[in-house]
């Protein structure tokens, strides 16, 4: 066994599974602000369909466009959980591996700088469809 090419020991491991209990919650956040975002883009298009309903003669709600967003957002939710599992379990995958390679701290700071991204661009989105 070659030692150089591992990276082993109890505070190893304790990193590890930290930055992979941490970035979990982080594929969680993500996936929550991409549902806002998704929810912000149905809703600026509900306004619209609303506007194009009573344009067209309709009066009151518009019920189907109405349940067809709630449909649409539970799938969302269903679709988004099923992805952040996925996730979840790549993410531990890629620290492990990023822990064998001895370039765990790299691979926690790509994994750190993708959920950031998301995050960043995930808020910026649901700020933009929910001020128009």
């Amino acid at each position: 066994m070659q030692s150089n090419q591992t990276q082993s020991g109890i505070l190893a491991s304790i990193v590890q599974y930290l930055a992979w209990f941490l970035t979990s919650i982080g594929a969680i956040l993500d996936a929550l602000l991409i549902r806002g975002a998704l929810v912000a883009v149905l809703s600026f298009f509900q306004v619209i369909s609303a506007d194009a309903y009573h344009k067209s003669g309709g009066v009151g709600v518009d019920l189907q466009f109405g349940y067809t967003m709630t449909a649409i957002d539970l799938w969302m939710l269903v679709v988004l959980g099923c992805i952040t599992i996925g996730a979840v379990i790549a993410i531990e995958y890629y620290l492990r591996k990023g822990r064998i390679q001895g370039a765990l701290y790299k691979h926690i700071a790509i994994v750190v700088g993708i959920e950031a991204l998301i995050l960043i661009t995930m808020a910026r989105a649901q700020d933009i469809f929910t001020r128009a």
